[in-house]
């Protein structure tokens, strides 16, 4: 059988604080394409389709969805328009992940993050109610004496609005810690399309600050 090329799809909620989801496949019965792909949780999507042909060329397009919960669907139209919007793009966010260590035999509140990336940025959680995820902001960050704080991908999270630049895979984010005290930990944050680890640790007054990333954004959707 000829080789039809391959197909990825890559799922993003229309939130950078969400977990992405992925589905590949290279085959292919009369040039159409069928693949599982997982709808996490119901909310706004934003789904890339990449078909890379034998030749090496890709075509990539970019499709958005609302996904419904039950007792959403049954308030809404039951034609296909009711499951497909125009939504707002999630490009001109992004969100901070890392593992912090905390050696210290106190307690530590991380208040605030600034960047000059972002205008704006806050400390967020994710909450499902209902089957649909919502971001919960929160005032600062704990992390009690000799336990650690993951921020991840559908779970807590900085979350970085009005970027003030372009986001660039493998570019890097500066970052500024705030403590008690004013107290200040300068880190740097390597720009990713998704999760990696190796990336680094950084100990700094009783902290230790492990494999910091920041997932991809721009400042203006590209058509």
């Amino acid at each position: 059988m000829e080789n039809p090329g391959t197909l990825r799809l890559r799922g993003d909620m229309n939130h950078a604080g969400m977990q992405p989801v992925f589905a590949e496949s290279s085959t292919a019965a009369a040039g159409l394409f069928t693949l599982p792909f997982e709808w996490t949780m119901s909310g706004s999507w934003i789904l890339e389709a990449s078909l890379t042909l034998p030749s090496g060329e890709t075509a990539v397009r970019e499709f958005r969805y609302e996904i419904l919960n039950e007792a959403r669907a049954d308030e809404m139209p039951t034609d296909d328009s009711a499951h497909q919007h125009e939504l707002p793009m999630g490009g001109e966010t992004s969100a901070v992940y890392m593992h912090i260590t905390n050696t210290s035999p106190a307690d530590v509140h991380i208040h605030a993050v600034t960047t000059t990336a972002a205008e704006q940025v806050e400390f967020h959680e994710t909450v499902i109610e209902n089957d649909i995820a919502r971001m919960q902001p929160i005032d600062a960050l704990l992390i009690p004496a000799g336990t650690a704080l993951e921020l991840r991908p559908g779970g807590k999270h900085i979350m970085l609005t009005q970027l003030t630049r372009d986001l660039l895979p493998n570019a890097e984010l500066d970052l500024q810690i705030h403590l008690a005290a004013g107290r200040r930990i300068d880190l740097r944050a390597r720009v990713l399309d998704m999760p990696m680890g190796g990336l680094g640790e950084t100990p700094a007054q009783g902290l230790r600050f492990r494999d910091v990333w920041a997932r991809t954004a721009q400042t203006a959707p590209q058509r």
